[in-house]
């Protein structure tokens, strides 16, 4: 199209964490590859009973999850004890048994659990409800 104003630019962030301050940029993160699931679900703060189903579960909302907390260094930077006393501070029921999480073989329950993780989970101010955010702007 002659004289058209429209036209393709690159924008690049040295941080992730920056530009999604910016732009919600989870749908375009990285998923984690089938060697990052199963270094996750070998990692020494989780135990996974089923671990055959909880990589049949393993999505793509789940694995970009997944990349974030390994990219993060969230678990190896907390203890299972201090990601369940977080969690409780937002109403959410993390098991933890020999100082290990365990992870959880019903879907939803392992959606809370990896939203969590990345903090996408928080306390209402007001209402005291726990919700789910898309977004995390910092303020």
């Amino acid at each position: 199209m002659k004289g058209s104003i429209w036209k393709y630019y690159s924008l690049y962030f040295s941080s992730y964490f920056y530009a999604n301050q910016i732009l919600d940029l989870s749908e375009y993160y990285r998923s984690a590859t089938d060697v990052e699931v199963n270094n996750f679900s070998n990692s020494n703060l989780l135990h996974i009973e089923d671990e055959e189903k909880f990589l049949s579960m393993a999505d793509t909302w789940i694995r970009r999850r997944i990349a974030v907390i390994n990219d993060s260094g969230i678990l190896e930077n907390n203890t299972a004890a201090r990601i369940k006393k977080l969690a409780q501070s937002c109403s959410l029921e993390i098991a933890v048994e020999n100082n290990k999480l365990i992870i959880p073989t019903n879907k939803k329950k392992l959606k809370e659990l990896m939203g969590f993780l990345v903090e996408e989970v928080y306390k209402g101010a007001f209402s005291k409800e726990t919700y789910i955010t898309n977004s995390k702007r910092k303020l």
